[in-house]
């Protein structure tokens, strides 16, 4: 099961300023924002990055002077990835047409080159009038989650092999349900 976030906040850029955050409470906002463990990203309303966390940094191996001001394309992909960048961007371009939230699931460059599965959460932040002001992004790192149920299917695919070759024993596999998940050629002629 995917962990999505559903953002739906109505905050003026100047909310996020840097002012706010050195006012008490904003410095508590500052804080959980920066501490997070997500990835998040204020876009100014020309997809520049305005603000980012220390998990962004993270996951990208970038350090916050080469992410902020960066177009957000070119904080998130290498040249090389052409066509996520384009789905990517496509998916951005209806929450921001449609002034709507959206969720994605997409792969970024991460640190030391390695490719990082990201649930997205993407919401425009209008003003009072209903005007783009920005967009939050909200990111989930799946990599991990990926990478392991990977390794179960593997070794539920070796034991299933392993389970089919064998002819002279009855040798079955029963889940938490008790239903039998695989069996062996032994098990067939039993029935």
């Amino acid at each position: 099961s995917q962990n999505n976030l559903d953002i739906r906040a109505k905050v003026s850029y100047n909310t996020l300023s840097m002012a706010f955050f050195k006012n008490p409470k904003g410095k508590l906002l500052s804080k959980l924002f920066a501490d997070a463990n997500v990835i998040l990203l204020y876009l100014d309303s020309k997809g520049s990055i305005s603000i980012c966390n220390k998990k962004m940094e993270q996951v990208t191996g970038k350090g916050r002077a080469d992410i902020i001001g960066k177009y957000w394309l070119d904080a998130l992909y290498r040249n090389d990835n052409a066509i996520k960048q384009q789905m990517f961007k496509a998916v951005m371009e209806d929450s921001v047409t449609y002034k709507r939230p959206n969720n994605f699931e997409g792969v970024i460059s991460g640190s030391g080159n390695l490719e990082r599965h990201i649930c997205w959460n993407i919401s425009p932040i209008l003003s009072d009038p209903g005007e783009l002001e920005g967009t939050l992004l909200v990111g989930t790192d799946l990599t991990e989650q990926k990478e392991r149920k990977a390794s179960y299917e593997k070794i539920d695919e070796t034991l299933r092999n392993i389970f089919s070759g064998i002819k002279e024993y009855a040798l079955y596999v029963v889940n938490l349900d008790g239903n039998i998940t695989y069996y062996s050629i032994g098990s067939e002629l039993m029935f």
